[in-house]
């Protein structure tokens, strides 16, 4: 999954840094859709309550962001049939990838 979110973050929000992507990768790797959904509504409320403050608004700006991201990603790798999250190829280009399929691998030497 961890391959995916970056993949996916990186496709769908390119104008943020490496390190929010990477956070918001790990982030959706090891939490829930419900979990993510919480999360970032404790970061909305944060940020109406940071009000003028312009360090706690950046932070927490910031911090519901990276909990935005990783839910997008979450949800399109919810959306993935199971033959999408193993493999990165369609089927039709199995034959290009046979050093990605283990048993294709342990039969080819």
């Amino acid at each position: 999954m961890k391959n995916f979110s970056e993949s996916f973050l990186r496709k769908k929000f390119p104008k943020v840094t490496k390190a929010q992507r990477e956070k918001a990768a790990v982030s959706a790797a090891i939490n829930t859709k419900e979990q993510l959904q919480r999360y970032c509504h404790a970061a909305e409320t944060k940020l109406d309550e940071a009000s003028d403050r312009e360090e706690l608004l950046a932070a927490a700006r910031q911090e519901l962001e990276k909990y935005e991201m990783a839910l997008a990603a979450k949800r399109a790798w919810d959306r993935l049939g199971p033959y999408k999250k193993q493999y990165s190829f369609r089927p039709s280009e199995a034959g290009d990838n046979l050093d990605k399929l283990p048993r294709c691998r342990n039969r080819t030497r």
